[in-house]
């Protein structure tokens, strides 16, 4: 199949490109004689999360304007990485980050942090000390999770923001399977009283002021880990924030696949 727009790559600069970045005059010029305007780029990583980066001109030239600060801070930008862009569809393009001493795609410092977990009961992950003060926190579990579904204790973690790690520990020990998707309900329990959280569950579909969906897509790595993506969008219409504590139930199907994750945004137990 031939493509709409070949790919292009760009060498990154601080000193040209701290500000913005000009896209390249012969992918502009094709833009041209195709008759388009992209002034807004969607920038997706590998991992489904994307940057929306307006276009702006200046003269005959086009630069990746407003939105492409975040884009270098969130993505590490450094002098002489190269930037592969590949277009996807509409204004949608992939990118890939290479590093020039190897020519290989470059993995961000934040992603090779392993998440810790906890053979118990609850797990919790993040970094050793986000875990720490999970662990801490006084969580009345049974006051949310119904009988015999397994969960996990997580935050809305600002380096893997797109991605919620479910904890190996989970998986292995009760031998969870997952299909290509799955579906994340958050329901905000932390303002609903203990007698009344059944009834709240219950009716949480029907309560649309309360009761977000989303549907994400499941990414295994070779190492074994799971990912379940989308994770920031659902945490921005949920309204979840990095304070947040986010109690994660895994709700089964009847043959024993996961078929839904329920994020109760919870209280801590007062003692």
């Amino acid at each position: 199949m031939v493509k709409e727009y070949p790919d292009f790559f760009k060498v990154f600069l601080t000193e040209k490109d701290y500000e913005r970045m000009l896209i390249p005059n012969a992918f502009v010029n094709l833009l041209h004689s195709k008759k388009r305007v992209i002034p807004d780029f969607i920038l997706r990583n590998s991992r489904a999360r994307d940057w929306h980066v307006k276009a702006f001109s200046i003269g005959h030239e086009l630069y990746f304007d407003d939105g492409w600060k975040r884009f270098k801070e969130e993505n590490s930008l450094e002098d002489n990485d190269y930037i592969v862009f590949t277009h996807i569809e509409n204004h949608v393009f992939e990118f890939k980050i290479l590093e020039l001493s190897s020519m290989c795609e470059k993995e961000n410092v934040n992603d090779k942090e392993e998440k810790n977990s906890r053979p118990c009961n609850r797990w919790c992950i993040g970094s050793s000390s986000e875990v720490s003060k999970l662990e801490d926190e006084e969580i009345d579990e049974e006051m949310y999770i119904q009988p015999g579904n397994p969960y996990f204790l997580t935050k809305y973690i600002y380096y893997r923001r797109n991605e919620l790690y479910i904890p190996k520990n989970v998986i292995k020990d009760l031998c969870l399977c997952f299909t290509k998707y799955m579906t994340l309900v958050c329901c905000h329990c932390k303002d609903v009283q203990r007698n009344e959280i059944a009834a709240y569950h219950h009716i949480l579909p029907q309560t649309n002021a309360k009761h977000i969906e989303k549907r994400g897509r499941i990414r295994t790595w070779r190492d074994g880990r799971v990912f379940v993506q989308g994770w920031e969008d659902f945490c921005r219409k949920s309204k979840i924030t990095e304070k947040d504590i986010c109690l994660c139930e895994l709700v089964l199907h009847e043959d024993g696949t996961v078929e839904m994750l329920r994020v109760h945004v919870v209280n801590v137990r007062k003692e």
